[in-house]
C-alpha cells in the first residue's frame, strides 16, 4: 500500500521559501515603482519567476489599492486546501520590515470591490439580502433579491456572480466556512412583512461578525484552515486501509491514496513544491476501545505538533483511527525537522513513521 517514497535530501520547502523572501527582500523596491507606474505585465513576470521556483504553477495577483499606502500579493488558492496551506507557510514568512509596506494573501480577502461580467458591473451596495443563521451546522443562509441586472443573467451565471461578490464582501475564508443555502428571489415583500432584516451585501460583513459574536461560532478573522470530520465503512486491518474515521485539513490527500499515479494529484504538487507528506502510525489491537486509541493517538498528535510548531516547518493534517492502527498525518518542510520527528518516535515503543 505505502507505494510512495519520498526521498530526504528533496524536502527543501522552508529552504525555498526562505530563498524566496531573500530575493523578494531584494526586488520589492522595484517591484512597487513598476505596480505605481501600473507596468503590471513587467512587475507580473518578475513575480511568476520569483515563485516558480517555491509554489510553481500557483496563480497570483499584484494590486495596490487607490485609496491604500500598502501594496498587495495574492496567492489564488480557491477551493484548494492543500494549495491554500502552502501559501500561508509563505505568506508567514514575509520579513516583518516589509510588513508596513506589503500585504501577502493566502486566499482572498475582504476587499469589497465591484465585479463585472458581459460589460455589467456589479456594486456590492445594489445587492439586498435577507440572512439566517443555523446554530446547529453554523452556516448563514441567504435569500437574495433579484436586481434587474441578476435578472438578465442565467441562473447559473446569477450564482458565479454572487459568490464571487460574496468572496469579495466576507473574504474567502468566511464563505468557505459559514456560508450555507442561497436562495434567488424576485422580492423581497413578504419577506418585510414578517420583519425579516434586509441588508447590501457591503454591510454583511459587519452582519456575520456580529452575529458570530452573539452565538459563540469563531470569528471568521481567526480561520485560517477549514477542517473536515469524516467515516468510513471498512473491516480491513491491512496498512492505511483500516481507517474508519478522522478528521483532516485536505481529504483529496486521504482520497487518492491508493490510486494510479495521475489521479494523485495533491502528492505530484508536493513533490513539485519539495513538501514532505509522513505518517505517525501507532499498532492497536482491534480489540482496544475506541477512547483508548484516541487517547493513545492524541498523545502522539501532541508531540509532533510540538516539534513542527518549534520548527515552524510543517503542519498536522490528518488523524485518524483504523482497526487496527492509529495514524498521525503531516506535512514537513525540511529534512532536519522530518529527523527530529523520527528520532523522537523511534525511542516510543510501536511506533513508526511512514512516507504516504
Amino acid at each position: 500500500m505505502l507505494h510512495c517514497t519520498w526521498e530526504k535530501h528533496m524536502i527543501r520547502y522552508r529552504e525555498n521559501a526562505e530563498i524566496f523572501m531573500k530575493e523578494f527582500s531584494r526586488q520589492h523596491a522595484e517591484l512597487e515603482q513598476l505596480i505605481d507606474r501600473e507596468q503590471f505585465e513587467k512587475a507580473n513576470q518578475i513575480m511568476l519567476e520569483m515563485l516558480e521556483k517555491v509554489l510553481p504553477g500557483l496563480p497570483f495577483r499584484l494590486a495596490k489599492p487607490k485609496t491604500g499606502k500598502e501594496y498587495i500579493l495574492e496567492l489564488t488558492t480557491t477551493l484548494d486546501p492543500l494549495r491554500r496551506i502552502l501559501a500561508f507557510y509563505l505568506c508567514s514568512r514575509l520579513p516583518e520590515s516589509l510588513q508596513k509596506r506589503w500585504r501577502f494573501y493566502y486566499s482572498h480577502p475582504a476587499f469589497k470591490g465591484t465585479f463585472s461580467k458581459d460589460g455589467m458591473t456589479f456594486f456590492p451596495e445594489e445587492v439586498k439580502v435577507v440572512p439566517s443563521f443555523d446554530d446547529k451546522k453554523h452556516r448563514m443562509h441567504l435569500k437574495v433579491e433579484k436586481t434587474e441586472k441578476l435578472k438578465g443573467l442565467s441562473e447559473q451565471d446569477s450564482f458565479l456572480v454572487l459568490y464571487m461578490m460574496l468572496t469579495d464582501a466576507l473574504g474567502e475564508t468566511a464563505v468557505d466556512a459559514y456560508l450555507g443555502s442561497i436562495q434567488f428571489l424576485d422580492r423581497f415583500g413578504q419577506l418585510k412583512a414578517r420583519g425579516k432584516e434586509r441588508i447590501s451585501l457591503d454591510r454583511l460583513d459587519e452582519k456575520l461578525h456580529k452575529e458570530c459574536r452573539k452565538r459563540g461560532w469563531i470569528d471568521p478573522n481567526e480561520i485560517y484552515f477549514i477542517a473536515e470530520n469524516y467515516t468510513y465503512r471498512t473491516r480491513k486491518l491491512t496498512l492505511r486501509q483500516d481507517i474508519t474515521e478522522g478528521i483532516s485539513f485536505c481529504l483529496d490527500l486521504l482520497n487518492e491514496e491508493g490510486q494510479p499515479k495521475e489521479k494523485q494529484l495533491g502528492r505530484c504538487f508536493l513533490r513539485t513544491a519539495q513538501v514532505g507528506l509522513y505518517s505517525v502510525v501507532l499498532p492497536t489491537a482491534p480489540s482496544v476501545s475506541r477512547e483508548k486509541k484516541q487517547q493513545e493517538r492524541e498523545v502522539v498528535e501532541k508531540e509532533i505538533n510540538r516539534i513542527l510548531s518549534e520548527r515552524q516547518s510543517g503542519m498536522l493534517i490528518n488523524a485518524a483511527l483504523g482497526n487496527a492502527h492509529s495514524y498521525v498525518d503531516f506535512l514537513v518542510y525540511d529534512a532536519k525537522t522530518l529527523e527530529e520527528i523520527e528520532s523522537w518516535a523511534a525511542q516510543q515503543p510501536h511506533l513508526e513513521v511512514l512516507a504516504i
